[in-house]
């Protein structure tokens, strides 16, 4: 299924699209990650607060491969902010909305893949070099 979303309620949605075309691309995806299919003034600080708590977690949306936009127009630093949400209620996606409940259970799950992964790679290494991982970098 495809993610389509559209701006044209966004108040001077065709300026932003051609000033902030990278936040309103980081956006989109933000809405399909956390759940919130409609920027609205209820939805606005349900959506920056998930999207705090999505990127302590997983690291900056405007940074991951497909807002290549987003992470050009920023640097390929900066976090989304409440005022970045604000900037565009109007837009509507397809994505899919969440509870609090499966979007916090989404978020351990990312947590736990992530903590595995870690967890694996210094075994591996472990394994492999007969050293402790936090030896790893040192200057022998």
């Amino acid at each position: 299924m495809s993610l389509d979303h559209s701006v044209t309620k966004v108040k001077d949605w065709k300026q932003k699209s051609i000033d902030n075309y990278g936040t309103r691309e980081a956006l989109v995806w933000a809405c399909l990650l956390c759940g919130v299919n409609e920027i609205t003034e209820e939805t606005a600080e349900l959506l920056a607060k998930r999207i705090y708590i999505y990127e302590r977690a997983c690291g900056c949306i405007r940074n991951a491969g497909f807002c290549s936009e987003a992470n050009a127009e920023h640097n390929g630093n900066g976090y989304l902010s409440l005022g970045d949400v604000r900037e565009w209620i109007g837009m509507w996606t397809n994505a899919t909305t969440f509870t609090d409940e499966y979007f916090c259970r989404r978020m351990y799950g990312y947590i736990e893949d992530h903590l595995n992964k870690e967890s694996s790679a210094k075994i591996s290494y472990e394994m492999r070099f007969g050293e402790p991982w936090e030896a790893q970098g040192e200057e022998q």
